[in-house]
């Protein structure tokens, strides 16, 4: 296959393909710089692009780092939030029993006050039954002894009337024995 710049030559005029071979030398230079201006081109490219994978991957590499952190941060967050709920959970487990045994305590306090109060008004209803019964039983004396006095007062009332009668009829007796007399 031939270039295109040999073809140029076989068909350009023969003055000008000597003036070109005459600056063959000079252009072949000329390709040379410019060959080695593109390899150094391409170099500097190949390293720009070596350091743009390099920074690529340190990019990615932080950015991983970065989401590792994060999520460590939310794990330890999450624990953390954990930890709060089971210690919340504690508390409430504990202010719970606390109260239950208080509710106990109170409610044992109670009984143990009514179970006293209920002896103390069992004594006091035992006091008053005894009393009750002594009250009764003077009562009951009282009651004789009236019956008696009532008695004593009746027989004295009645031996009164009867001495009263005797008086009586012995005045009457006597006042008509006097108007008897009188009238004599």
């Amino acid at each position: 296959m031939e270039s295109k710049y040999s073809e140029d030559m076989l068909n350009a005029e023969p003055s000008k393909v000597i003036e070109e071979l005459r600056d063959a030398p000079k252009m072949k230079r000329h390709l040379e710089e410019d060959s080695k201006l593109l390899q150094n081109r391409i170099r500097h490219l190949q390293q720009e692009l070596e350091k743009t994978n390099k920074k690529v991957e340190e990019t990615e590499t932080r950015a991983e780092e970065a989401k590792r952190n994060q999520q460590a941060a939310k794990a330890r967050e999450a624990e953390a939030v954990k930890q709060r709920v089971q210690e919340r959970k504690r508390e409430v487990e504990r202010k719970r029993r606390e109260d239950e045994r208080l509710r106990q305590q109170t409610a044992e306090q109670k009984l143990q006050r009514a179970r006293k109060s209920l002896a103390t008004q069992r004594r006091d209803n035992a006091e008053l039954e005894q009393i009750v019964a002594e009250l009764e039983e003077k009562e009951r004396v009282w009651i004789e002894k009236l019956r008696e006095a009532l008695d004593t007062q009746r027989k004295v009332y009645k031996s009164l009337e009867e001495e009263l009668a005797r008086d009586a009829a012995e005045k009457d007796e006597a006042m008509a024995s006097t108007e008897s007399k009188v009238s004599h």
